[in-house]
């Protein structure tokens, strides 16, 4: 399902969301938190970020909603 897919998707934030580092916004995106925070984590989150728009593109698609409301669902 996309719910499972999304939460899939946190699975692999779940240490740099517990140093603070990573955090999730209202937007149903993930968020880089520090400045200083290493390419890896920043390419991550990219990629993260980039799973979860498709996810959210496909059910506003199949719901008739913006996708940027499906994100704040997430």
């Amino acid at each position: 399902t996309a719910a499972g897919a999304a939460m899939a998707q946190a699975k692999p934030l779940d240490a740099p969301r517990a140093a603070g580092i990573v955090g999730e916004g209202y937007d149903g995106y993930a968020v880089v938190r520090d400045a200083k925070a290493p390419a890896d984590i920043r390419k991550l989150v990219e990629n993260t970020n980039a799973e979860r728009r498709k996810v959210y593109e496909e059910q506003a698609a199949a719901k008739g909603a913006p996708a940027e409301e499906v994100g704040k669902v997430y």
